[in-house]
């Protein structure tokens, strides 16, 4: 039997291992050839010899660009830009829009080891692995070994189809073949499924000793007559460039709160010296050079990379990268979430810290990891991932007819969200969907033509492409009471002025503000609390035994320690965005814990204890400033140009609640007009009753 303590150390393993390996995960990338420039055929193909396909600007889907077949040829056009090979795991999708124009000939689409084939009878390459297809069968090729299957009744002549061949690597040079047909219309609208194959355990090592692979289409014969949208979708793996190196991210391991391991492997330096290589970082997607990134050497080979400073509870992307003379090439992209943690408070010591008024501990955050929900048959066409974790619906704001909810996102991939809501609490009769990727904050969304003095409830999960994630919890909400007499009162701007002036965070000192403490300042300025006895030493004229700080105090906090602490931090730190900060005055008071959203790229963050919400990597250009407090609401525009990246709004409030707006004004005052009316009339009637009865 185990006993307690041994069922609580096996549960805490489990909750340990499930935080560090669930929450990695690696992206899906496609690239999709519209043929719609009628150059695109040659500048992303190379063909075989005697190249008769051309590429023309109308008769594809959409009646849009397509390339022309004619009948009797025999051609492979092979894609000049390759795919990096990992091993198992690796999933290559290709897909394209076939039209049938003759009952004679060979279609076909695949990848091969080399960028450039010759074809046989069937369409095939040499080395390679791939489908041909015909009016009722075809084969799946393996270095032109055939295995035929056959799906009756024929092809329709003049019908548009999408064919679509899924290879998944099982290890270093094992395969899963799995081949689609799907009706379509000349818009590109699917129909119906009309067969799928598969074929497990095919053995290609010419494939699977490649450090780079291609993707192709054909035609053989007088049986295609165009050729549409030729999609790749990988995952594990990624593309890469002619003349790049191909480089592949390692997996992430050792998550801490602050750090974690990743790495990668060089395999192909594609004829020019790899100078450089390491992996990137970013709180957003595709992280490159320009975000945080090490320097782990030169030349071929694996490498591993510590990664540091990072944000406790923070989503991460992660890529390897390789540099040579022609460029810098990226490895497959991988997700994982620092484990949360509160920030500690400094011990008291023989020494106290000083502080005025105590400093708050941060409330932890649980980050759960919810199952992601899967389809046990679903089309081939729809290999996407589901998102890792549910949102977080954490606030509600009404009016009469809106609701505002705001969400923590969904854990990667994610492109979309879908909001449920009804009367009842499994919030469901009404639904919305909006399109949005991953997200490094909170999002906010607006439902409109809601019924005043109306209970709602409301639900919000996220989905990547076809593939929906786990629901958020169920919140309730009551909107606002309507009607002429509440609509008297009118939410006026709360804010009523903003001064918009960048920051001054290469200041060498600082002045004491309200709910300061040394703890504090030393995170602000010098990245890290515990950093606060520095500070202490700096300035030792100042405190008195007691090492209280008092409000407006100037401490010194000396430029070279501040130059020393950025430049102890190995990693390269480059942001294209602003820092804004957005402080919050009520009668030049600090107003803590009022809610700012930024809008363009949503951003949301309640003011500190000086009234202070952060935003980081903010983009150029106009914003607004949205602020609520108590049931108030104000707004601001305001425009981030010119090259100092550190900027502060300063924003005046007015608190004193609902005031009447104008149109308020004049409904009242026309009601206390017919109010006086009505007076009169009744007074004067009462006067005529008393008049006759005397």
């Amino acid at each position: 039997m185990v006993s307690k303590t041994g069922l609580a150390l096996m549960t805490g393993f489990v909750f340990i291992f499930l935080f560090l390996v669930v929450p990695v995960q690696a992206a899906t990338v496609s690239n999709l050839v519209t043929f719609d420039n009628i150059s695109d055929l040659t500048n992303y193909f190379n063909p075989s010899s005697s190249p008769q396909f051309t590429n023309v600007s109308t008769g594809g889907i959409n009646n849009t660009g397509v390339v022309n077949v004619p009948l009797g040829s025999d051609e492979i056009w092979t894609t000049k830009q390759g795919y990096s090979v990992s091993g198992a795991g690796d999933i290559y999708t290709f897909s394209a829009f076939f039209k049938i124009k003759a009952n004679s000939g060979y279609g076909g689409l695949g990848f091969s080891k080399v960028d450039t084939n010759t074809t046989d009878y069937y369409g095939s390459p040499a080395k390679g692995i791939g489908m041909v297809f015909h009016g009722g069968g075809g084969f799946f090729a393996n270095n032109r070994i055939y295995t035929t299957v056959s799906w009756p009744p024929d092809l329709v002549l003049g019908n548009w189809y999408k064919m679509i061949f899924e290879v998944t690597a099982k290890g270093s040079n094992t395969y899963d073949l799995k081949f689609q047909i799907w009706n379509s219309d000349s818009s590109g609208v699917l129909g119906t499924m009309k067969t799928e194959k598969t074929l497990a355990g095919v053995v290609n090592s010419d494939l699977g000793s490649a450090s780079i692979i291609h993707g192709y289409f054909s035609a053989a014969g007088s049986r295609m007559e165009k050729i549409d949208n030729f999609l790749i979708e990988l995952q594990g793996v990624t593309f890469v460039d002619p003349g790049l190196p191909v480089v592949l991210t390692a997996s992430i391991s050792a998550i801490t709160n602050n750090s974690a391991t990743s790495g990668g492997n060089v395999t192909d330096a594609q004829g020019a010296a790899v100078t450089a290589k390491g992996v990137c970082w970013s709180t957003s997607t595709s992280p490159t050079l320009t975000n945080n990134c090490t320097n782990d050497g030169s030349g071929l080979g694996t490498f591993v990379s510590s990664i540091a400073s990072l944000a406790s509870g923070t989503t991460y992307y992660v890529r390897a990268y390789a540099t040579n003379s022609q460029g810098t090439s990226y490895g497959s992209e991988n997700t994982f979430i620092t484990e949360a943690t509160s920030t500690p408070t400094p011990t008291s010591t023989s020494t106290p810290t000083p502080s005025p008024t105590s400093t708050p501990t941060p409330t932890q955050t649980n980050n759960s990891n919810n199952n992601s929900s899967s389809s046990t048959s679903s089309p081939l066409s729809c290999g996407d991932s589901a998102p890792i974790t549910a949102p977080d619906l954490f606030q509600i704001d009404t009016n009469s007819t809106q609701a505002t909810l705001y969400f923590a996102p969904a854990g990667n991939p994610v492109s979309y969200y879908f909001i449920s809501y009804g009367f009842t609490s499994i919030a469901e009769g009404f639904s919305t969907q909006f399109n949005q990727g991953s997200s490094p904050t909170a999002l906010s969304y607006t439902i409109n033509a809601l019924s005043p003095n109306t209970t709602y409830y409301f639900k919000v999960r996220g989905g990547n492409g076809c593939m929906p994630g786990n629901w958020s919890s169920v919140k309730s909400v009551t909107t606002k009471g309507g009607g002429i007499l509440s609509n008297l009162f009118s939410e006026q701007n709360l804010i009523v002025s903003s001064t918009l002036k960048p920051s001054n965070t290469n200041s060498c000192s600082y002045i004491v503000q309200p709910g300061d403490s040394l703890w504090s300042i030393a995170a602000d300025k010098l990245g890290d609390g515990s950093k606060y006895t520095l500070i202490k030493d700096l300035n030792k004229n100042i405190f008195s035994s007691d090492d209280l700080l008092s409000i407006g105090m100037k401490l010194n906090l000396s430029c070279d320690i501040q130059g020393k602490l950025s430049s102890n931090n190995t990693s390269v730190n480059k942001t294209t965005g602003y820092n804004l900060d957005v402080k919050v005055l009520d009668k030049g008071k600090p107003l803590i814990g009022a809610l700012v959203t930024l809008h363009s790229k949503i951003q949301t963050s309640k003011t500190d204890t000086k009234g202070i919400a952060h935003f980081t990597n903010v983009e150029k250009g106009e914003h607004t400033v949205n602020l609520a407090y108590n049931g108030l609401n104000g707004q601001q525009k305001l425009t981030l140009t010119g090259d100092q990246k550190n900027q502060t709004l300063t924003v005046n409030v007015n608190m004193t609640g609902n005031t009447f707006s104008i149109t308020s004004l004049i409904i009242i005052g026309i009601l206390l007009v017919l109010i006086v009316f009505l007076y009169f009339k009744l007074s004067r009637k009462i006067q005529t009753n008393s008049f006759k009865k005397t």
